[in-house]
């Protein structure tokens, strides 16, 4: 009888820990710091050149955000970058804002570009952005109603 008991403690020792240190890690009322519309775009066919890509960025927080768009990067056969480069601006709470990000479509064929939005509050959150198509021959179909 001892024995079960002293396992019955054991498990129920266990389980408040697991529970205590779960607790301890969550934080009650935590909303995302910084929130993108959208942050997958298919573009579809399209050909080579410049796009803009819109995204309205918005803070349900309680708290003003730091947020940084880097300067963009390069994928396979094309490149998304922000304007200015490294930007980097303040949300307030509850303020919304529009972003435009450029596409470089570069070569023929798939592509994926991806930038990463970095806001700084009472967390630190990353918001990935990511744009995906295909580039054909300025003779091929051309459907950049997709976005």
């Amino acid at each position: 009888m001892s024995r079960r008991f002293s396992i019955l403690c054991l498990i129920g020792a266990g389980t408040f820990t697991a529970w205590g240190a779960y607790s301890a890690m969550r934080d009650y009322g935590q909303v995302p710091a910084l929130i993108a519309d959208r942050t997958t775009f298919d573009l579809g066919k399209m050909h080579e050149g410049r796009y803009p890509i819109v995204v309205t960025l918005s803070n349900p927080s309680a708290t003003d955000l730091a947020v940084t768009i880097p300067a963009g990067s390069c994928g396979n056969r094309s490149c998304l970058t922000s304007d200015p480069l490294d930007r980097a601006f303040k949300l307030c709470p509850g303020q919304q804002i529009e972003v435009t990000l450029e596409l470089e479509v570069k070569q023929l064929g798939q592509f994926t570009s991806s930038i990463r939005l970095l806001a700084c509050g009472t967390h630190t959150e990353v918001v990935l952005i990511t744009v995906t198509g295909e580039c054909v021959p300025n003779g091929g179909a051309h459907e950049n109603s997709k976005q």
